[in-house]
C-alpha cells in the first residue's frame, strides 16, 4: 500500500527540471525520487502505467506550434530592439551594439543567447513587466 503524495508540491519540483542551472534541476529530480520513496510509491503507480504496458505515443507535429500571444508573451526581438532604440537614456556603445543585432536580425540572423537574455531584461526593465 503507497502512502499519499502531495501533489501539489511534487508538480512544483518536477516544474523545477527544466531550470537551465543545472544544480537546482539535479536537486529536483532528487527530491522528486525522495518524496515517490517516502510516500512508497513507484512512477508507474503515480503515471497509471501497468508493468509492460507500453504508453501511447504522442503525435508527431511537422511544425511547431505557432506562439502564444497570451498575456505575458513577449513580442519579437525585433520589435523589442525597435522601443530600445528608441529610448533617450542609452550610451552610444549600446546604441550601437542595438543597432548591430537590429541589423542581423533584419538579415534573417539569430541573436546569441546572451544577447536574446540582454534584450529581453531591458525589455521588461524599460516596460515595468517583471
Amino acid at each position: 500500500m503507497s502512502a499519499k503524495i502531495d501533489r501539489r508540491r511534487l508538480v512544483k519540483v518536477l516544474g523545477m527540471l527544466g531550470s537551465r542551472h543545472d544544480g537546482e534541476a539535479l536537486n529536483a529530480a532528487r527530491t522528486a525520487h525522495a518524496m515517490m520513496s517516502q510516500a512508497r510509491m513507484r512512477w508507474e503507480d503515480l503515471l497509471g502505467v501497468q508493468p509492460g504496458e507500453e504508453p501511447e505515443p504522442l503525435p508527431q507535429v511537422d511544425e511547431p506550434p505557432a506562439p502564444d500571444k497570451g498575456k505575458f508573451a513577449d513580442p519579437t526581438y525585433p520589435e523589442m530592439l525597435k522601443l530600445l532604440l528608441k529610448r533617450k537614456n542609452i550610451d552610444a556603445k549600446t546604441r550601437k551594439r542595438f543597432t548591430d543585432m537590429e541589423d542581423r536580425v533584419r538579415r534573417g540572423l539569430d541573436l546569441s543567447l546572451d544577447d536574446k537574455l540582454l534584450v529581453r531584461w531591458l525589455y521588461h526593465a524599460a516596460t515595468g513587466q517583471s
